[in-house]
């Protein structure tokens, strides 16, 4: 499977909900600590940082973390092309990011002052996962696209050939997880602003997406 894969990331609505809980003014907001709050809670399911700036709760923030898990596994189930997800396959993906998720590399950095808020450096080393199990995963595709065509899975439900292409998937990619690494750290600029009408520090859309395109490098 070489080719370019964008990761579009549908996490954007679930944290734009969080962080309309965000209200505070500039005196004693900080836009550092926000962030990496923001970060540990979607990545790492900690809420601790994120709850000394967000007036929410440890169970929604948790529901917050599990949404996420679920929104990668669809997008797992698009880049490898399962049509349908069962609830044991989706189970099975959400439990592997679990894990992956609790390798995320980053530093939030000191913020810097600007006239409309915060920018703050976030330096991310990326996941490599799916960039090392590539080859492996290409290989098992063509021989499971064989025995496809040889007619091993005719005798099976639509949903129990999708269950069984998956399988193999996920076999690799949690047989690489204990071996996990990173490729060469990027850094970003992030900006926290604040919103006159809502008077709450946000951090955008677009920055998240930026950031999050970064914590897994599904450029394979």
């Amino acid at each position: 499977m070489k080719k370019r894969v964008l990761h579009i990331l549908a996490l954007l609505m679930v944290v734009a909900v969080a962080f309309s809980f965000a209200g505070c003014n500039r005196n004693g907001f900080d836009a550092s600590l926000y962030v990496k709050g923001i970060l540990d809670v979607t990545y790492k399911d900690d809420s601790t940082d994120y709850l000394k700036m967000v007036d929410d709760t440890a169970d929604n923030a948790h529901e917050m973390y599990l949404s996420g898990l679920d929104t990668e596994a669809e997008y797992f189930a698009s880049v490898y092309s399962i049509e349908t997800l069962s609830d044991e396959t989706r189970q099975a993906i959400v439990s592997m990011y679990q894990e992956i998720y609790q390798h995320s590399n980053y530093e939030v950095k000191s913020a810097n002052v600007t006239d409309s808020g915060y920018t703050v450096e976030v330096l991310i080393r990326p996941i490599d996962i799916f960039i090392k199990t590539a080859d492996s995963v290409e290989a098992y595709i063509d021989e499971f696209n064989e025995r496809n065509m040889a007619g091993e899975f005719a005798d099976m439900t639509d949903e129990e050939f999708e269950d069984e292409y998956a399988k193999g998937l996920l076999e690799i990619c949690n047989d690489y997880i204990p071996n996990i690494g990173y490729m060469d750290e990027q850094s970003i600029v992030v900006k926290v602003t604040l919103d006159e009408s809502s008077h709450l520090w946000t951090l955008s859309d677009q920055d998240f997406s930026n950031i999050d395109e970064l914590i897994i490098d599904y450029n394979f």
